[in-house]
């Protein structure tokens, strides 16, 4: 019998942590011993479907990140075929998970948890097969669009981050921070690692690798080893999507199939007309911007018959997106649903007057809309609860339906994608008008996911607003925040990394604090952090300088209707020479910081790459603003030129994503018109 002192003892060694017998597991020994990662029986099969497939690449993530650590390549084995005796990792839904009494059928997807039993690590997590066991670290590269369930992986990731501190600052071998260890012991564990969000998704869409072909990658092999290493480092941050939450634009094609047959599907104009506005600058016409009259009954019946013949078993959400272009519709029937204190007569006429003098904007006239889409969202749920009671419809809070609804009551089977209506600079007043719009889209009593554009702004430009984005996004996080969809992953990691870092950080960890972020992500230079530290604090010196009367300054003789990729016309006004001037000195001394540690001077070299994008991208938009003043193309061609073959040069060492920055330069600079004039 154990006397009151061994007992003192006992729990002194269990709170201080100390190794006890029968207790610790040493992973890796300081003399070179190690033990063996069990994976559950079975055959291998498709690694992106199975749960055995989860369980073997979640190994292959521990072993290479032990390897890196403590240069010992610790054996994966099959559970028939593991080494007898205690001290083993077991990763998976293996016998002995079972039987040492760990289940997963409670958790939540995507859940995971890690416990030391009797001298055995177990790992594992909410895994499933079929389409939401989707893996997508392999091809297709994309994974915004595939709901996945892999907690086992995600379990070996919270293992490396808690217990080997290590972070994965940007995609590929270069962003990864592994520490060196001689041995690595685990003396104590019980934990649970929930995803806080439902869902979590970063925009890697496929139209940011769909642009001209002569002027992108280096090779195909450089465009899939971007995309690789983006979609692991995603995953290694926890990002995921537990239920099919992917909310696009729904109706882009409507108009081609109903269009002649049933035009009262679709908005009506002040002309009379229903079709595409043709004054609205970003769709000119076409179709896909075609906006929904969304009060006719006969629209809801279509959309649900659609959604009946398509869904999947346990699929019950119906996706309303509205077209990309705000709510157009005049007509009687979307206006009385409007519960506007004016006339609908009155509020009429503005819009036509507006229209018939070529206003695109004319739209403002007809003011708010969020009462007409609330009860659109309302119809169509009641609609389809006649297959399936748990119908759950999703919508923007979008564009002239941003504001949340006057009188329209919703309930929690209505998902509000709430996209804020205001792109960067961040200011006080515009965080506070969006908190007042969040928390009453949350009173209507619908479920709210977070679907921002605060990444699309400033192209490459080294745009600093990790601080301000980590504030406001904890704000949220405790007023009814239930998923997120970001748009988009721009993938600019050499100039706005802090920015992407602190993104992935905190959606699976919300209450980490902000500061703590930063510095993890500056620690990773090492003998560099102070330099890099204060280079980054240059750029979000520059970036708090910018003020949207400012933006309006800038773009005056070079105005766009498009706020989003306007936004390479006025860079110049903010990051002007002599600001790149002294960013260019700051990463020069970072360099000198670096130098006698390898991995660390290509951790600045990532950065100053970064900066001399930044500076031909400045150069070359300088040319091109050049030649609209003087009607000749004379010097814009062969800046642009010299900054395509920069990119080419460098993107097998970069992370950066050039496909988007491409298409980004589309919208402005005509960059095939820039290759025939040199032919």
């Amino acid at each position: 019998m154990r006397t009151s002192t061994h007992r003192a003892i006992l729990a002194l060694l269990l709170l201080y942590g100390f190794p006890l017998s029968g207790f610790a597991l040493d992973a890796v020994g300081r003399d070179g011993t190690h033990t063996t990662i069990v994976i559950p029986d079975g055959p291998v099969g498709n690694l992106h479907y199975d749960k055995s497939g989860v369980a073997l690449y979640a190994a292959q993530e521990l072993q290479y990140h032990i390897r890196e650590s403590t240069g010992v390549t610790v054996p994966i084995k099959r559970e028939s075929e593991k080494p007898s005796g205690k001290g083993l990792i077991y990763l998976g839904a293996c016998q002995q998970t079972k039987t040492s009494g760990i289940a997963t059928d409670d958790l939540v997807p995507n859940a995971c948890i890690i416990k030391l039993v009797d001298g055995d690590l177990f790992l594992v997590g909410d895994n499933n097969s079929g389409v939401f066991g989707y893996d997508a670290t392999h091809g297709p590269w994309t994974i915004a669009l595939y709901p996945t369930r892999i907690g086992t992986r995600f379990s070996v990731y919270e293992f490396l981050e808690e217990h080997m501190a290590v972070k994965w600052l940007w995609p590929g071998k270069s962003g990864e921070v592994i520490p060196k260890y001689t041995d690595i012991q685990v003396r104590r564990w019980d934990s649970t690692w929930r995803p806080p969000l439902i869902s979590v998704n970063l925009g890697d869409n496929p139209y940011q690798v769909n642009i001209f072909e002569t002027a992108r990658w280096s090779s195909p092999e450089a465009l899939d080893t971007y995309l690789f290493n983006q979609a692991v480092w995603q995953r290694r941050h926890r990002l995921a999507q537990s239920a099919d939450l992917f909310l696009s634009h729904c109706f882009k094609y409507y108009w081609n199939e109903y269009g002649q047959k049933h035009p009262e599907f679709f908005n009506l104009l002040p002309d009379g007309t229903r079709r595409a506005d043709p004054l609205y600058p970003d769709g000119h016409g076409h179709p896909s911007h075609t906006s929904m009259c969304v009060s006719e009954p006969g629209l809801w019946k279509t959309i649900v018959e659609k959604w009946a013949a398509t869904r999947t078993p346990g699929n019950p959400f119906i996706k309303l997106g509205e077209n990309d272009n705000p709510g157009m519709c005049t007509c009687s029937n979307c206006l009385a649903w409007d519960e506007s204190d004016e006339p609908d007569s009155e509020r009429l006429a503005r819009p036509k007057e507006a229209h018939a003098k070529g206003d695109w904007k004319w739209f403002h006239a007809l003011s708010s809309l969020p009462d007409r889409y609330a009860k659109f969202y309302l119809a169509v749920q009641k609609e389809a609860e006649k297959i399936d009671p748990n119908a759950t419809v999703m919508g923007f809070g979008y564009a002239n339906f941003t504001d949340p609804p006057r009188k329209t009551k919703l309930n929690d089977r209505v998902i509000i994608v709430y996209v804020p209506s205001f792109m960067f600079p961040f200011t006080k007043e515009k965080l506070e008008r969006e908190h007042r719009q969040w928390d009453s889209w949350g009173e209507t009593g619908a479920s709210l996911l977070l679907r921002p554009n605060y990444s699309l702004q400033l192209h490459s430009m080294p745009l600093f607003f990790a601080r301000r984005f980590g504030t406001d996004f904890q704000s949220l996080t405790g007023r009814g925040l239930t998923a997120t969809a970001f748009d988009s992953l721009t993938g600019q990691w050499s100039t706005q990394g802090p920015n992407l870092y602190m993104l992935a950080r905190l959606q699976p960890q919300p209450k980490k604090p902000v500061l703590e972020i930063l510095e993890e992500y500056y620690g990773g230079f090492r003998a560099a952090k102070d330099a890099v530290r204060e280079y980054f604090h240059h750029w979000e010196v520059v970036s708090e300088s910018i003020t949207d009367a400012k933006i309006d300054e800038a773009v005056a003789n070079h105005g766009t209707p498009n706020p989003t990729f306007g936004s390479l016309v006025y860079a110049h006004a903010f990051f002007t020479p002599a600001v790149m001037h002294q960013g260019r000195a700051l990463i020069t001394r970072a360099q000198v910081a670096s130098q006698g540690d390898p991995l660390i001077a290509k951790r600045v070299a990532f950065l100053e790459r970064g900066l001399r994008r930044a500076e031909l991208t400045l150069a070359a938009q300088a040319s091109f603003r050049a030649c609209q003043q003087n009607q000749t193309d004379a010097t814009f061609p062969a800046a642009v030129r010299e900054l395509d073959s920069y990119r080419r040069s460098v993107d097998t060492k970069d992370a950066d994503n050039v496909s988007w920055v491409y298409w980004f330069e589309g919208r402005r600079w005509g960059r095939q018109q820039v290759y025939k004039s040199s032919d």
